[in-house]
């Protein structure tokens, strides 16, 4: 049996944070951010930050990590691969984060899972690659096997650890709540 790989779009294969610096007219780069709400940091409110991170054409005109095809392509030869991202209330962003997936990955929508409460997708022989903590937590909490994809922001596992546990099936119990 094929094994079910719940990818995260933000911040796995495509640069949110870099997008985020930009629309918030920062100086900081990528790497720079360590927090998951890094803008609290700077005394932006949720209101404005999602307000400058919700203009037409921000969720399609993102850019993939470097990584990103080749990533997505290789996880392929180990299962059925989702990608599963959460919308912003933004009306424009699950449009657009399709579009994204399909012109730029080459993704259809019918592999895709739109939605914040990727727990409930959780079972056993199912994993999630995510970068953040609080979803991975959930899902393992629920069943499934969730890997924390390293970022700046967590203390995650790099793509190449995720391709060695996938690929010798290893147990995940060493991954599984993370704080």
């Amino acid at each position: 049996m094929s094994k079910l790989i719940l990818l995260d779009l933000d911040g796995v294969l495509v640069d949110f944070v870099s997008g985020c610096l930009k629309a918030l007219g920062r100086n900081e780069k990528h790497d720079d951010v360590k927090s998951w709400n890094f803008y609290k940091e700077w005394g932006i409110s949720d209101k404005e930050f999602w307000g400058k991170c919700s203009t037409p054409g921000f969720w399609y005109n993102l850019e993939l990590y470097p990584w990103a095809k080749e990533f997505y392509k290789s996880l392929k030869d180990y299962g059925d691969v989702i990608i599963s991202t959460s919308p912003s209330s933004d009306t424009l962003c699950v449009q657009e984060k399709i579009a994204f997936c399909q012109d730029k990955l080459g993704v259809k929508s019918r592999n895709m899972m739109v939605g914040s409460r990727k727990e409930l997708l959780a079972r056993p022989g199912r994993i999630l690659i995510d970068d953040y903590v609080e979803n991975i937590n959930n899902f393992n909490k629920n069943g499934g096997m969730g890997l924390l994809f390293k970022q700046p922001w967590n203390d995650g596992i790099d793509r190449n650890q995720i391709f060695e546990l996938i690929k010798n099936q290893q147990d995940f119990a060493s991954y599984r709540i993370i704080n």
